[in-house]
């Protein structure tokens, strides 16, 4: 089968932060009189709840930790999310290659996060309508590497996994799970020792001008 669809992660894949995000978390909690929060405790968090709306849950669990119990959970989200967003920018050029890609085949979206803060993100990079499917892992219930996400989208796409590539930063969620739900896949980012033997692996500073022509490698003769 020849490549019919590309579909992307968006965090650190299509959309970078200008800016740490545990200095973002810090000052989503003083901003509502919370305590300090760390970074491991929201991973732990959002890894329970990110199949979610919201990220109230995962702050809500967080903040029982602290017994601050006054605090509330959804003004929480609602700062850490406004933070994350006024700090998001895309990949240069990420508009130029969808652009590219959309000329020969299907562009999707298959990203891991709580419904709000993914669509949030969309609308700030004026991406809400720029992909032929988007699948958010709290839409969904369950979040990549599961094979899920990644079915869903494809089935959107009317199209089979063997058709697809998978373009991601991480090394399980991304590249195993797509993988291991019969997609191809290419690896973005700064350590291609973090990926399995065979998978290209390419530098976010050359996803713009290279991917393209590493996607004929992927399809059979």
């Amino acid at each position: 089968m020849g490549i019919k669809a590309v579909t992307f992660d968006l965090d650190d894949t299509l959309a970078f932060l200008r800016r740490d995000r545990s200095t973002i978390l810090e000052e989503a909690a003083v901003s509502v009189g919370a305590p300090s929060l760390s970074r491991s405790a929201y991973l732990k968090a959002h890894r329970q709840h990110h199949d979610h709306e919201t990220r109230e849950a995962a702050f809500a669990e967080m903040l029982d930790a602290t017994d601050r119990e006054d605090i509330d959970p959804l003004h929480l989200a609602r700062a850490y999310r406004e933070g994350i967003g006024d700090s998001l920018e895309p990949l240069t050029g990420a508009d130029r290659l969808l652009d590219r890609l959309s000329e020969h085949c299907l562009v999707g979206l298959v990203t891991n996060g709580p419904v709000i803060a993914q669509r949030d993100k969309l609308e700030r990079l004026d991406w809400i309508d720029r992909f032929d499917t988007v699948v958010i892992s709290g839409q969904v219930g369950v979040a990549k590497p599961d094979s899920r996400p990644f079915e869903v989208a494809c089935d959107n796409l009317g199209v089979t996994a063997d058709e697809v590539v998978h373009v991601g930063d991480h090394p399980v969620e991304d590249i195993r799970g797509a993988l291991d739900a019969g997609m191809r896949a290419i690896h973005v980012g700064d350590d291609p020792e973090a990926i399995p033997d065979g998978v290209i692996h390419i530098h976010p500073d050359e996803l713009v001008s290279t991917l393209p022509d590493h996607l004929p490698r992927l399809s059979p003769a």
